[in-house]
C-alpha cells in the first residue's frame, strides 16, 4: 500500500536553524515529499541532528547532499546532476526550491574564487544561478495554478536598508582596505540588506521573463520571516553589541509580540508558515500576482520592493545579473551546461545552453533586451575534424564507463575510489554518499526505554484478524482512546483466511479514522496484508478451545505472526505491541503502563466477564505461567513435536498460573517471572525481534506459538514479565455449554412469568365476588349501637313521663305498693344493661 512520492523540494541551508526547522515542518505536514537538503558541510552535527528530527516524525524520504553557494562550478555540478536524477525519475520532479541560506558579515571579506563579494554571491547570486540551472527539473509543472514550481526566498527587514546598486559603486576606500577589517553595524546591515533585496528583486524579473514567455509555470515569493531566537552562525559571529541587543530582543519576546507578531519569534513559527504557503492551493487570480509575505501576512510585492514597478530597472537588473552568473562559471561552457548566458550584443564564443533551450536572443536583429527562452534549440554546426573527434571521445567515454561499471560490480573495494569521483563534487567520500534509494539507520538509537512516549519512541501495533468484522468498531474504539501520541504508532493487520467483509470493513474504518478532523486521532503508516494461510478451524468457540486443534492451530497461528512482523516491522520501530481485537476493556494508558516497566517482554493479567449464573468473571488467558518440575517431567515423555497447551485436563502441568494470581486490590505494578505468555496483549521491544527471537510454527521445547515466544526469549536471555494485579479484560463468548443453558434459563423465566400472571388474575378474580369481611363487620355493628342507642332514648322518656294512679297509689300505700314498683324498676335496669351487654360483645 505504498504511496509514490510527489514531488522533491529543495532546500539550501537545510542544516541551519530556520532551514532545518523547515524541513521538519514540510515532513509534518507532507509526507509524500522528497525532501533534499543543501549543506556546506553534510558530516558536520547539525546535518545529523536535522535528519534524527526528521526520522521521529516518521517515515520520510530525505536526502543531504554537498553544496557550496560561494562557489558557482559546486552549483552547477548540483544542478546538473539534480536534473538528470529528475529526468531518469530517480527522483520525483522538483516542486519547490526554498532559499534559506546566507551569510552576513562584521567585516570587510575576500572575494570568492569567482570575484565577487561573498556576501552578495552567497545571498543573491547563487539562489538566482541554482533557479535557472534548475529550470529543466521545474518543467514538471502544466502551466495551471496547481501545476508548476514554486520558488521561496527568504528575506529580511534589513531589505529595507539597502540598495540596488550598492555593490556597483564600490567605495575605493573600501577596497584598498585589507580582509578583515571591521565594518559599522550599519554597513553590514545594509550590505546584508542590499544582498537580499537584489536576489529578491531579480527573481521577481526572472519570474515575469518566463511568465511573458510561457514556458516555465514558475511562481516566485519572497517571506520574511521576522526576528528569530537562537544561535545561527549569522548571531555567533557578529560583534558583542549586536548579540546583547540580539539577546535581549529574545527575553523581550512576549511583550514585543503584543505589538507585532512578527518582531521576533522561534524558527518553528515562520517555519510553519513557509511549509503552509509552499503546499497551498493557488487560484487563478492569485496565481499571476508578485506576492511578498511579512510572516503570515500577505502584501503586493511592488508595495514592499517599490523597483519592481520599475520595468526598465528590472530588465536591466536581469541582464546584468545574467552576466555575472556568465563571467563566474569556470569550465561550464558546453552545449550542457546549465546556465544561461544573457547579452544584448553578439559575442565571438558559442553560447550556453539552459537544459538544451537557448537562454537569451542571439544576433544582430535582436533587438528586444527582455530576458526570455526560447523552446527553439540552437547549436553551432561543428566542423567535420570536431565532429569526429567528438566521436572518438563519445566512443572512449562509453568504454571506459562500462570498464569501470564491471570494475565497480566486480571488485566491491573500486567503490570508495570510483564514486566520489564521479559524484560531481557533491559528495568527497564514500562516507558522504546519500542517495535516495539508500538510508542509514543507528539502531543502537531505537532500543526502547521506559518512557518511549517522552522519548519519540515509534511503537508497531500488530493485529492478526480472521472473521473479526463484528469486532472491529470496539477495536477501533481503544485505538482512539490510546493516549500514546497516535503519530508515533503505526499500525499493521492481517487479514487471514476471512468468510465475512473484514477487509472491507477495516479499509472503511481506517479512511476515516486517518480522515478524522482531529489530527491528533491520526496514526502513523498503516500496513494491511492479506495472507491466507489454510485455517480449517472455524471460528466459534468450541472449534476455537476445543483440545484437539490446539497444536495445528497455534502453529499456523504462529506462521500468521511471523510473515506479519517481517513485513511490517521498520528499523525506526523501538516497541513491538501485540493486540488481539476482541478485547473489551483495557486501560487507556496500557501501552504508557506497560513500557513504564522497561522490559523486553510483558504482559498484563486477562479475565474476562460471565454471567451472574457463572460466577460473575473468570480467568482467561492461562499462556502466562512459570515453569514447574511437573511439567518439564511431562515434556520428557511427550514426542518431539508434541506441543503442550495449558488449561486442559489432558496435560496436568500444575504451573503457577498468573491469571489465577489477581488481587483486585493488589499494586499493579507488581512484576512476576514467567516462561510463557499469552498473546492477547504482548509489548516487547524490537530488538527481541532483531535478535532472533519469533513465534515458533514448530514444537520449541514443547510449546509454540505465544508459549513458545515466552521460552525462546528466556533461552536467549531477555526478561519475560507479567503483572499478576494489572488486568485488561477480554470478550466473553458463550460455549454450546453455556448457550443451552441460557435457553433452559430463559424458557424457566417464561414459565414463571406465565403462573405470577395466572396467580394475579385468579386474586383479581377473588376480590371481585368477595367483599371485604373487615368492611362488612364494621357495617354491621355501627347498625347494632344505632339501634340500641334508639332503644334506650325511647325507655329512658317512658320512665320519665308520671301517671296520677301510680302517684295515688304510691302515696297511699307506700309498702305493699312500692315493692312492686321497686321489682319493676329492677326489671328495666336489667333490660337496659341487656344492651350493653351485646353492645360490648358487638365491639368484641
Amino acid at each position: 500500500m505504498g504511496t509514490p512520492l510527489v514531488g522533491t523540494a529543495i532546500i539550501t541551508g537545510g542544516n541551519g536553524l530556520l532551514g532545518s526547522e523547515i524541513a521538519v515542518a514540510i515532513a509534518k505536514a507532507q509526507p509524500f515529499v522528497h525532501l533534499l537538503l543543501v549543506a556546506r558541510d553534510i558530516r558536520s552535527d547539525s546535518v545529523k541532528d536535522v535528519t534524527d528530527r526528521i526520522r521521529l516524525v516518521g517515515p520520510r524520504s530525505v536526502e543531504v547532499v554537498k553544496a557550496d553557494l560561494a562557489c558557482f562550478n559546486s552549483i552547477v555540478s548540483f544542478s546538473q546532476n539534480t536534473v538528470e536524477r529528475v529526468r531518469s525519475k530517480e527522483i520525483p520532479p522538483v516542486i519547490l526550491l526554498i532559499n534559506s541560506a546566507a551569510i552576513s558579515s562584521y567585516v570587510t571579506d575576500q572575494v570568492t574564487r569567482d570575484g565577487y563579494d561573498p556576501v552578495y554571491q552567497t545571498n543573491c547570486i547563487a539562489p538566482f544561478l541554482l533557479t535557472v540551472s534548475l529550470l529543466e527539473a521545474f518543467r514538471a509543472g502544466d502551466g495551471t495554478p496547481n501545476g508548476g514550481a514554486r520558488v521561496i526566498n527568504v528575506g529580511c527587514s534589513a531589505m529595507s536598508k539597502g540598495s540596488l546598486d550598492y555593490f556597483d559603486n564600490e567605495d575605493p576606500e573600501s577596497a584598498a582596505q585589507p580582509p578583515g577589517t571591521p565594518m559599522s553595524t550599519k554597513e553590514a546591515t545594509s550590505r546584508f540588506g542590499s544582498s537580499k533585496l537584489l536576489m529578491s528583486a531579480a527573481m521577481y524579473a526572472l519570474r515575469r521573463s518566463l511568465v511573458l514567455n510561457g514556458n516555465i509555470a514558475l511562481n516566485v515569493y519572497t517571506m520574511d520571516p521576522g526576528g528569530l531566537t537562537g544561535e545561527s552562525h549569522q548571531t555567533t559571529t557578529a560583534p558583542l553589541s549586536v548579540r546583547m541587543a540580539h539577546q535581549t530582543r529574545s527575553g523581550l519576546r512576549p511583550f514585543l509580540r503584543v505589538f507585532s507578531k512578527s518582531a521576533i519569534n522561534k524558527a518553528s513559527v515562520p517555519a510553519k508558515v513557509i511549509a503552509r504557503v509552499a503546499f497551498q492551493k493557488e487560484t487563478v487570480e492569485n496565481w499571476g500576482r508578485e506576492r511578498y509575505y511579512i510572516l503570515d501576512s500577505e502584501y503586493e510585492a511592488g508595495s514592499v520592493i517599490p523597483a519592481l514597478r520599475d520595468v526598465a530597472r528590472m530588465d536591466a537588473l536581469l541582464q546584468k545579473v545574467m552576466r555575472q552568473v556568465e563571467m563566474g562559471v569556470k569550465g561550464m561552457g558546453s552545449p550542457q551546461s546549465r546556465v544561461s548566458r544573457l547579452t544584448a550584443r553578439e559575442m565571438n564564443r558559442h553560447h550556453a545552453f539552459s537544459n538544451g533551450y537557448a537562454a537569451y536572443p542571439r544576433g544582430k536583429g535582436s533587438t528586444n533586451n527582455t530576458f526570455s527562452i526560447s523552446p527553439h534549440r540552437f547549436q553551432p554546426r561543428p566542423q567535420p575534424a570536431l565532429r569526429r573527434r567528438r566521436q572518438l571521445l563519445q566512443r572512449l567515454c562509453l568504454i571506459a564507463a562500462v570498464s569501470t561499471l564491471l570494475l565497480v560490480l566486480i571488485f566491491p573495494s573500486f567503490r570508495a575510489f570510483f564514486l566520489p569521483a564521479v559524484s560531481l563534487g557533491i559528495v568527497s567520500s564514500a562516507e558522504d554518499l546519500q542517495l535516495e534509494t539508500v538510508r542509514y539507520y543507528d539502531l543502537s538509537q531505537m532500543q526502547g526505554s521506559g518512557s518511549g512516549w517522552e522519548q519519540g519512541e515509534r511503537v508497531l501495533m500488530c493485529t492478526p484478524l480472521r472473521d473479526a468484522s463484528s469486532h472491529l468498531p470496539m477495536f477501533f474504539s481503544h485505538l482512539r482512546n490510546l493516549t500514546y501520541p497516535h503519530n508515533l504508532i503505526d499500525l499493521a493487520f492481517l487479514v487471514s483466511d476471512s468468510k465475512d467483509d473484514t477487509m472491507e470493513m477495516l479499509s472503511d474504518m481506517l479512511d476515516e479514522l486517518q480522515n478524522d478532523p482531529d489530527r491528533s486521532m491520526s496514526f502513523g503508516e498503516i500496513s494491511v496484508i492479506q495472507k491466507d494461510f489454510g485455517q480449517k478451524v472455524t471460528q466459534d468457540v468450541e472449534s476455537r478451545h476445543g483440545f484437539a486443534a490446539q497444536a495445528s492451530r497455534r502453529k499456523l497461528m504462529a506462521q500468521a505472526r511471523n510473515w506479519l512482523l517481517s513485513a511490517t516491522l521498520r528499523p525506526t520501530h523501538s516497541w513491538v505491541y501485540w493486540r488481539d481485537a476482541d478485547v473489551l476493556t483495557a486501560p487507556q494508558t496500557i501501552l504508557e503502563d506497560l513500557m513504564r516497566h522497561d522490559k523486553d517482554v510483558i504482559v498484563p493479567n486477562v479475565w474476562r466477564p460471565l454471567p451472574d449464573w457463572l460466577g460473575g468473571e473468570q480467568p482467561y488467558d492461562l499462556n502466562s505461567w512459570q515453569e514447574s518440575e511437573t511439567a518439564l517431567a511431562l515434556a520428557e515423555t511427550l514426542d518431539e513435536d508434541a506441543v503442550i497447551v495449558e488449561g486442559y485436563a489432558e496435560y496436568a502441568t500444575w504451573r503457577p498460573h498468573l491469571a489465577y494470581l489477581r488481587d483486585p486490590y493488589g499494586d499493579p505494578d507488581m512484576e512476576m517471572e514467567l516462561d510463557g505468555v499469552g498473546g492477547v496483549s504482548i509489548l516487547a521491544k524490537a530488538r527481541v525481534f532483531r535478535a532472533g527471537v519469533h513465534f515458533p510454527a514448530f514444537s520449541f521445547e514443547k510449546h509454540a506459538e505465544t508459549e513458545g515466544f515466552g521460552k525462546m526469549a528466556r533461552r536467549m536471555g531477555f526478561s519475560v514479565i507479567g503483572l499478576p494485579h494489572y488486568t485488561i479484560w477480554h470478550l466473553y463468548e458463550p460455549s454450546v455449554d453455556d448457550l443451552r443453558h441460557m435457553e433452559e434459563m430463559e424458557q424457566e423465566r417464561q414459565e414463571r412469568e406465565r403462573e405470577e400472571q395466572e396467580q394475579a388474575e385468579r386474586a383479581e378474580r377473588v376480590q371481585t365476588l368477595f367483599k371485604d369481611a373487615k368492611t362488612q363487620w364494621d357495617i354491621d355493628n355501627a347498625i347494632v349501637e344505632d339501634a340500641i342507642q334508639e332503644e334506650g332514648q325511647g325507655q329512658e322518656s317512658e320512665d320519665l313521663t308520671p301517671s296520677s294512679g301510680a302517684d295515688s297509689t304510691k302515696g297511699s300505700e307506700e309498702g305493699p305498693v312500692a315493692q312492686p314498683a321497686a321489682k319493676e324498676q329492677g326489671s328495666v335496669d336489667s333490660a337496659l344493661e341487656e344492651p350493653t351487654t351485646d353492645r360490648k360483645q358487638a365491639k368484641q
